[in-house]
């Protein structure tokens, strides 16, 4: 077969494509898939001794709504169809302009409503060479920007939205290991995120989150996704040594769902009750009482923090740490105790860390007391830890 002029691979060069064709899924919900891969340590074939960094191979996958790309080329397109096909506009061509006809010798057609094509696609490139700019205005990259051992997303337009160096993430995905690494991608809202995700630890860690620039709600066709894979070695070069010797790959595994059909479901809410004639009687003579107890804790407790400080040296933006504790006979209020822990030698000698008493204040106003002194209260209540204001009040109730 004969590869187009800008595609450079030595006879010998490996180039696999594949799509898991029995199951038909629809975009109109989320896709998650995961997979296993790996290329060895030991890459070249026996006897090879290459730099690791002279390998060249690329190892994708993509979501598709063909079983079999319209003229899927290799290199440093990995699989993709041939840019003089996907960019032609109404009439599918062949390099020389010459229309490809059907078998009843009509013009092929391009229906640009109906997705036809790669919706997605994510490469994990040695050579970095799938982000590319190619022929007739395939979007990527100039030569001298290409980023070897890379991360290359594009979208249906064949545009390249993501292009990053794998060594950016933590954790990284390494294009070479002796164990096999779990890979998970999300394909969700309707397409326009993607995220890219590495089981550690037996968890999935989040690498990247794409926003898709391509919305799918103007095209037809919605419910005939296909996952696909593909793997290329070498890339772009005549020397086939270059090429990697194996390829391991297992457990691919799909979710989605697998139907035609939009499943909606009506939500109903209480009518809401409106009537703007109600009747309303004013009442009068009600005298409002101030919490003048609670106020005057408050404000006792934080005189003794400002004391506190400046006995200490401590300026108003260093936080102080308290201690409290749940004070069962100080009334209804069940209020906090709080008691500063100071260090040592600021006692007397030998007495050891001084332990100064703020007072009591209602539980219920301890977050603010907190926040507008600027200490924290460390304590726990029936064998569970609080920290005030770092985490709530949940745990009095």
């Amino acid at each position: 077969m004969a590869l187009p002029s800008d595609i450079l691979l030595p006879t010998g060069a490996r180039y696999y494509q594949f799509v898991e064709k029995d199951l038909r899924f629809n975009s109109n919900y989320d896709i998650v898939w995961s997979f296993q891969f790996r290329v060895p340590g030991d890459l070249g074939h026996t006897g090879a001794t290459l730099p690791s960094q002279d390998y060249e191979y690329a190892f994708g996958t993509f979501l598709t709504t063909l079983t079999s790309e319209i003229s899927s080329v290799p290199g440093q397109y990995v699989g993709d169809s041939d840019p003089e096909v996907t960019e032609a506009r109404d009439e599918i061509l062949t390099e020389t302009d010459v229309s490809i006809l059907t078998e009843d010798g009509a013009v092929t057609i391009i229906d640009s409503s109906s997705l036809s094509g790669q919706l997605i696609k994510v490469v994990f490139d040695s050579t970095g060479l799938y982000g590319l700019s190619g022929r007739n205005g395939h979007p990527g990259v100039a030569l001298k920007d290409i980023k070897r051992n890379s991360l290359c997303i594009r979208d249906y337009n064949h545009d390249l939205i993501y292009y990053e160096y794998l060594s950016a993430f933590s954790p990284t995905i390494p294009l070479t290991s002796e164990s096999l690494n779990t890979v998970r991608i999300r394909y969700a809202n309707l397409g326009s995120k993607i995220s890219i995700d590495r089981e550690i630890d037996s968890t999935y860690q989040t690498l990247t989150t794409i926003n898709v620039p391509l919305k799918l709600e103007s095209y037809s066709g919605l419910d005939r996704v296909f996952v696909g894979y593909s793997f290329c070695t070498p890339i772009s070069t005549d020397q086939v040594q270059l090429s990697v010797s194996k390829l391991f790959f297992k457990d691919a595994h799909i979710e989605g769902l697998v139907s035609s059909q939009v499943l909606t479901e009506p939500i109903s809410s209480a009518e809401l009750n409106f009537n703007p004639n109600a009747a309303y009687t004013t009442v009068s003579n009600i005298t409002a009482v101030k919490d003048e107890d609670a106020i005057f804790q408050i404000w006792l407790a934080s005189q003794q923090i400002a004391n506190y400080r400046e006995s200490l040296g401590i300026p108003e933006s260093v936080p102080v740490a308290l201690t409290g504790e749940l004070d069962n006979n100080n009334g209804p209020n069940r209020s906090f105790v709080m008691r500063v822990l100071g260090t040592p030698g600021i006692a007397d000698a030998g007495t050891g860390p001084i332990s100064l008493d703020i007072g009591s204040i209602p539980k219920e106003r301890a977050y603010d007391f907190a926040v507008n002194n600027n200490v924290t209260i460390r304590g726990h209540y029936r064998n569970r830890e609080f920290l005030i204001p770092s985490n709530t009040l949940s745990i009095f109730s």
